[in-house]
């Protein structure tokens, strides 16, 4: 090779240092201008591909946040993922981090965020959680963004370390009563790190009237979908193997969490 072409060469490869340079900076500034946290927009952007944006034809808000069960993935929810677009629901896929507080703030940031990339005009949104998502997702019409919660589907919350509404001291828990939000609650037969002091109809017992459904026989992990495939989370395979064995009543479990799906968010 001779000295002129090793000059391009390197030549061009300073052009594309400079480039990825460029967009890296780019990319800073959009997360500045945002005012979102990069944990969020990495989020959004890696969960894209779950947005099917759709009219919406009535009042219930047609976007719905979905909060995991910790360290587990979208595709350990996807037949559920995929009934919510049927019903022509916008899905905005959070993954969960440890602190529940700051996971309960990120959640109206990350709505905002949405709007403002995709210029939405929608002013209102859904929560469906599971396990510590569940708790997140009561945390949030409780506290957090109260006003905008349209309806929660809460999936065997564990509220627990600490306990937001399950407090023996009573005055130190969040309300749901006479909150703008409609609630459902599920509770299973949880597992061996569940406490049923920590479980929805714990959470009944500080908040009479609100709704909840005991799923027999199932698991605490029934809501996931039974063979996820290569692309599900560890965690869950490893759940299922030790502490949350599948049960007799999953399937129906989860069947049943889809149909509350079609009977309160469908357009």
């Amino acid at each position: 090779t001779s000295t002129i072409d090793k000059m391009k060469i390197t030549s061009s490869k300073r052009s594309l240092y400079i480039s990825k340079a460029l967009i890296f900076v780019l990319y800073i500034s959009l997360i500045d201008l945002c005012a979102a946290s990069e944990e969020i927009v990495e989020t959004i952007k890696r969960q894209s591909r779950l947005l099917e944006l759709q009219p919406n034809n009535k009042t219930i808000s047609n976007i719905t946040i979905f909060l995991p069960g910790r360290n587990l993935n979208d595709y350990d929810y996807k037949s559920t993922i995929n009934v919510l677009h049927e019903q022509g629901q916008t899905v905005l896929f959070i993954d969960t981090i440890i602190d529940d507080i700051d996971y309960a703030r990120r959640v109206p940031i990350a709505f905002d965020y949405y709007v403002q990339q995709t210029k939405s005009s929608a002013t209102s949104y859904n929560i469906i959680g599971h396990s510590f998502g569940a708790k997140i997702a009561l945390m949030v019409a409780a506290k957090f963004d109260k006003e905008r919660i349209g309806i929660v589907i809460s999936l065997d919350p564990n509220d627990d370390n600490p306990p937001r509404f399950t407090d023996k001291t009573s005055s130190k828990n969040l309300s749901l009563l006479n909150i703008p939000a409609t609630i459902f609650l599920t509770v299973t037969d949880g597992g061996p790190t569940i406490s049923s002091d920590h479980q929805a109809l714990a959470i009944v017992k500080f908040n009479p009237g609100i709704s909840v459904y005991k799923d027999e026989d199932s698991s605490h992990v029934c809501y996931c979908d039974p063979d996820p495939g290569r692309q599900g989370s560890l965690p869950l395979k490893i759940f299922r193997a030790t502490l949350f064995r599948p049960k007799s009543g999953d399937a129906a479990s989860l069947q049943h969490a889809q149909e509350m799906i079609v009977e309160h968010l469908s357009l």
